[in-house]
């Protein structure tokens, strides 16, 4: 199945290049990039590990917090086993 629709996917390909060859080329296109897209992906990309590691070390310290109190027998939240 994956090998047909592979073929199908290759094969459209060239047809529509071959069609399209007097009146299209990829090669005269112009291609400008563009900084605004580049500085949003890399802002989200940078604010989103930000955000994992602030969660990670939060986790962190709440889990330290939770195991002092359970040392000292002071948690309302722990489970106790019997």
């Amino acid at each position: 199945m994956l090998l047909k629709v592979t073929n199908m996917v290759i094969l459209r390909d060239m047809i529509r290049r071959d069609t399209l060859a007097d009146y299209f080329s990829l090669d005269t296109l112009a291609a400008q990039t563009d900084w605004f897209v580049v500085a949003a992906f890399l802002l989200v990309v940078i604010t989103g590990v930000y955000g994992l590691i602030w969660m990670y070390r939060r986790e962190k310290a709440l889990a330290a917090c939770l195991a002092r109190e359970i040392e000292r027998g002071e948690s309302e939240t722990a489970l106790t086993w019997p």
